[in-house]
């Protein structure tokens, strides 16, 4: 046991050392004071950091400590600020498509549409950084799980429901102002960044379209979730706000099913809804997000 101790001690005095000396000179004092403070923040987290891996840091300012997800063509890494211990979500082209000029066009896309839109149910797109390498990295906004890794695990509540469904659809009315369509609305793309299902914010702008153009427009055959997307997404055809609004109708769906209660007459008037929102026919949906908000409300009441 003393050995062990003995290690420790060792190795403590060292890292002392190097929080407090740059070679022979002394550190300034609030070099070191920040210093000792990550390091301290690291052992409160129990995180890797501290271990002999080399950490991956982005832009002398990120350190990547876990990928997400990983695409084909891109991964999401969870990211955390060296300075203000921020988290934060880093989306970046894999190594191997780092010269793809179409797959380095559509995040470049991704950020400049994601910037210029604030809103409380849309996830914040923070800035775009340019890697050593040449790959384009958007920060955004950290949100802990998604809608899905939710479902997996839990059922929900008619109450539930209608608060994600009314966080969705004024996240959309505000994409839709700005003269967007999502396009890619799913249960993976709805992320909580707090405890409540109030709390949701729509995610991923990778193949958000202006209001009348097609995706063949950005060289895309098709973009999008069969299952979730509407006729006119699938047959290719130009797409307007309606379009996410049949997809918000199938999310619907896939919610109630994972209520207890939606099978009773109680779930009937969301089951309308929804069917409202999935006309295969887009003149019979509602004209719009605000539309489509007005109905939920009347079924709230």
């Amino acid at each position: 046991m003393s050995a062990g101790f003995d290690d420790i001690g060792q190795r403590f005095s060292a890292l002392w050392n190097v929080l407090t000396k740059d070679g022979d000179a002394l550190r300034p004092a609030e070099e070191r004071a920040l210093l000792v403070d990550q390091v301290r923040d690291a052992l409160d987290r129990a995180e890797d950091r501290l271990s002999e891996k080399q950490a991956t840091i982005l832009a002398n300012t990120f350190t990547l400590e876990e990928r997400i997800y990983d695409g084909r063509i891109v991964e999401i890494h969870r990211a955390r600020h060296r300075d203000l211990g921020t988290l934060h979500a880093i989306k970046l082209l894999k190594q191997e498509h780092a010269d793809d000029p179409v797959a380095k066009r559509l995040l470049l896309r991704e950020a400049g549409i994601g910037l210029g839109l604030r809103h409380p149910n849309l996830v914040t797109t923070q800035t775009l950084l340019r890697l050593a390498d040449g790959r384009p990295a958007l920060i955004s906004e950290w949100c802990r799980n998604s809608l899905a890794e939710h479902l997996r695990l839990h059922s929900v509540s008619l109450t539930d429901i209608e608060a994600i469904m009314k966080s969705l659809l004024s996240g959309l009315s505000a994409m839709h102002d700005a003269g967007y369509v999502h396009c890619d609305v799913s249960p993976s793309n709805l992320l909580f960044y707090g405890d409540s299902p109030v709390s949701i914010k729509l995610s991923d702008l990778g193949i958000a379209l202006e209001i009348g153009r097609r995706h063949a427009d950005l060289d895309l055959s098709f973009a999008g979730q069969p299952d979730l997307a509407a006729p006119e997404q699938r047959d290719g055809d130009v797409l307007d706000g309606r379009t996410d609004l049949y997809s918000a109708g199938r999310l619907l769906l896939i919610l109630l099913d994972h209520c207890p209660d939606a099978s009773g007459p109680d779930g009937e008037p969301l089951r309308f809804f929804a069917g409202r929102l999935c006309e295969q026919d887009r003149t019979a949906r509602p004209e719009n997000a605000k539309a489509a908000l007005i109905a939920l409300d009347g079924f709230q009441k």
